[in-house]
């Protein structure tokens, strides 16, 4: 990570962006509906704000920095003094690196280097990156309100109508999985009635 000189706010910019298309990234494998409308919510961020994170490094997001700090991100990442770097491969920082700032590749082309990156964990240097993401999404998950949850539910019923041959043994899992998670957030509901 030493070839590049980045500024603070380049340093910001990488941070944001890696974990935003990471989470992107884990979270289509995870299949879960909605997930970007999640992301900004549980950040407390308009989607907008976020954006000029990526591009320009700047915003108020002592809320948003907070929640990524509970989900094991380094409180450094996000220091607008002397910010660090988030820690990836040398392959990941380039090719985040050609995408930001030298518009060598396309998104989609990024988000597929991301994908064979972190998809067969090649260096040990993604191992955080990934783990701080899995617990992002399930914090995101699990504060999903419960209109959300029944939501989910209901696409899942959904795709079964017209998913063709579908074993039952493999949908009940997945279907009580849903109800678990709509039936935990019913209470939560009640109270803000």
């Amino acid at each position: 990570m030493g070839k590049y000189r980045l500024t603070k706010t380049e340093k910001l910019q990488i941070n944001y962006f890696i974990i935003r298309e990471t989470y992107k990234f884990m979270a289509k494998i995870d299949k879960i509906p909605h997930a970007m409308n999640r992301f900004y919510r549980y950040l407390n961020i308009k989607p907008n704000n976020y954006d000029k994170l990526v591009q320009l490094g700047i915003g108020s997001v002592e809320h948003t920095n907070e929640e990524l700090i509970k989900c094991g991100y380094s409180d450094t990442l996000f220091r607008k003094d002397s910010p660090t770097l988030i820690k990836t491969s040398e392959l990941l920082l380039d090719s985040t690196y050609e995408y930001l700032f030298n518009k060598a590749v396309s998104l989609e082309e990024y988000q597929q280097d991301l994908g064979m990156y972190l998809g067969t964990i090649m260096n040990t240097d993604d191992t955080l990156l990934v783990e701080c993401t899995r617990k992002l999404i399930n914090n995101v998950y699990s504060v999903s309100e419960p209109d959300e949850t029944l939501m989910d539910f209901m696409d899942m019923i959904d795709d079964l109508e017209y998913s063709g041959h579908t074993l039952q043994k493999d949908v009940m899992p997945e279907l009580l999985d849903a109800y678990k998670q709509y039936k935990a957030n019913i209470p939560t509901l009640q109270k803000d009635e």
